[in-house]
């Protein structure tokens, strides 16, 4: 079960917004201003996006700092699930993520659905550790970061 799980209707087919998922250079687009900025997003392995293939990107921290995410694509079904493992590195930090797309058709377009499925803090932020902390800051960041993306998205598709 996800840890927070977001969705958005779109009106295209499962196989557009999939091929738009899976070209990751577009990420992007609706990445852009996630956390404090996300400067760029990178393909690093060649050929289509497949099991293990890797990607990077760099984003910024709250004091300005840049932080390095090197993700690795652990799960595909073509045109319903796309997901990946990303660890987050920056001064003192080592975090870990796992994420997912999935897309479920629907009489006149798709439903997309963006998981957090799970997280790993290295070392715990202080605040987080007391775990009603650490559950706001999964819903009021990493939730609105998400719905936000989802929206991006839509847009980008349906303009």
């Amino acid at each position: 079960m996800a840890l927070i799980s977001k969705n958005i209707f779109i009106k295209y087919p499962p196989e557009i917004i999939f091929g738009y998922l899976c070209d990751i250079e577009s990420h992007i687009r609706w990445s852009g201003e996630l956390s404090f900025g996300l400067k760029s997003i990178e393909k690093v392995t060649l050929g289509p996006l497949d099991v293990g293939s890797i990607f990077t990107s760099i984003g910024l921290l709250m004091a300005n700092d840049e932080v390095m995410d090197t993700s690795t694509v652990t799960y595909i079904k073509d045109n319903q699930v796309l997901s990946w493992e990303t660890i987050s590195e920056g001064p003192g930090q080592r975090h870990t993520f796992r994420w997912s797309y999935n897309l479920r058709e629907e009489r006149i377009g798709t439903r997309l659905i963006y998981n957090l499925d799970g997280r790993r803090f290295s070392p715990m932020p202080f605040r987080l550790r007391i775990p009603p902390l650490l559950w706001i800051t999964d819903r009021l960041i990493f939730g609105r970061e998400m719905e936000a993306g989802l929206e991006k998205i839509k847009k980008s598709l349906e303009g």
